[in-house]
């Protein structure tokens, strides 16, 4: 429509960059702005539903300093998106943007991605979007005084499904989270988080299949409020500061959840957390660069009947590999790499079927056909 495609080139304009070709396509000669780059219409109505705007600065082609571009800043005037008025699709990943002037209407967007900008604030005109599924502020400069102003939880999409507030400066779990009962995936990686008080606000979240909190600086115990997390199918806490966990955390609901994958790996664990016992869908766990020695907690992972990959490398094992190998009937990969091993258990208890070779860094003093027997075992193919 004639208004869209004015509004497209007026949209062209604030993206004035001298290094990009992005809008080659999009001329006044070119009648058709459906036929144009980044743009896709319904083929219908012929209304845009879909702007892919990513990196229109072009910035990864360009050597220098930072210097070099920090005149093209900038921040974008909501008005010319109004035309869109069935824009369901907008992506501005990667182009410097600063913020937002202007207001936005209450409209039908559906899919934000905001990632890789330079936003010290969550945009308040998000409060409008109430069919938003889909949002993401990956690497941008967000911190916790950001999401006081004018996006506390009531007026964000109850609809939301996917958040990913990745690689910024948040030093507390966000309030408004905790009204996001739609939420099945949230990414909190790469932050500064360290105040298990705030995790309550994620206790409730019924619906969350995917919860990454890795590299942070979180100390002392897995937070207890990952039991109360019944659909929980991945988590990820490597490289924080864990040191143990909070049994009464992990009863009842963590006994019948769906977890499939977890990754504990670069803390300070000691033991086996017991609760893993429990995970009967756990196909992958990953507990490397920790601090286990006990193989008596070992016993809590023979009932992972379903587990397929288990990296224990880079940590302080010794003795025997342990028995409870033998029981992991549906076990393919299997890392033992960089502890202190020095046997292996008698011909039975280990397993035949691992589709990878194995990593095991063993002590000096043993010889070579114990390396042989080892792959013989293990590697029969």
């Amino acid at each position: 429509m004639e208004e869209e495609r004015t509004g497209l080139l007026q949209l062209k304009e604030a993206f004035k960059f001298p290094n990009s070709s992005a809008f080659s396509s999009w001329s006044e000669e070119q009648k058709d702005c459906c036929a144009w780059e980044h743009v896709k219409c319904d083929v219908i109505s012929k209304r845009v539903f879909q702007l892919s705007l990513n990196e229109i600065t072009n910035i990864s082609s360009i050597d220098g300093e930072e210097d070099w571009y920090k005149d093209w800043y900038f921040s974008l005037n909501l008005s010319l998106l109004l035309p869109f008025r069935e824009l369901k699709n907008l992506s501005l990943r990667w182009n410097l943007l600063t913020g937002f002037t202007g207001e936005m209407r209450s409209s039908k967007l559906q899919y934000l991605d905001l990632g890789y900008n330079d936003l010290t604030e969550i945009p308040s005109f998000l409060s409008g979007q109430k069919s938003l599924k889909y949002l993401d502020l990956w690497g941008n400069y967000l911190t916790n005084s950001s999401h006081s102003k004018g996006f506390m939880g009531e007026m964000i999409s109850s609809k939301l499904q996917y958040l990913d507030l990745g690689d910024n400066d948040l030093t507390e779990i966000p309030s408004f989270l905790s009204e996001q009962k739609s939420l099945k995936y949230l990414n909190l990686g790469r932050n500064y988080l360290t105040n298990l008080s705030h995790f309550k606000d994620l206790a409730i979240l019924s619906t969350l299949e995917t919860l990454n909190l890795d590299h942070n600086d979180i100390t002392g115990n897995i937070p207890w409020f990952i039991g109360s997390l019944a659909s929980l199918k991945a988590l990820s806490f490597n490289h924080n500061e864990l040191t143990g966990f909070s049994p009464e955390g992990f009863k009842g609901e963590m006994r019948s959840s769906k977890l499939q994958y977890l990754d504990l790996s670069y803390n300070r664990l000691t033991e086996i957390p017991s609760f893993l016992s429990g995970q009967k869908s756990l196909k992958y766990l990953n507990l490397k660069f920790n601090g286990l020695t006990n193989l008596s907690y070992f016993k809590d992972l023979t009932t992972l009947r379903w587990l397929e990959t288990l990296n224990l490398g880079f940590n302080e094992i010794t003795g025997n590999i342990p028995h409870f190998i033998g029981s992991l009937a549906s076990l393919k990969a299997l890392s033992f790499s960089f502890n202190k091993l020095t046997g292996f258990p008698p011909e039975g208890e280990l397993i035949t079927h691992l589709c990878f070779c194995i990593g095991f860094h063993v002590k000096e003093q043993c010889n070579i056909q114990f390396l042989l027997k080892l792959l013989i075992i293990l590697c029969p193919h």
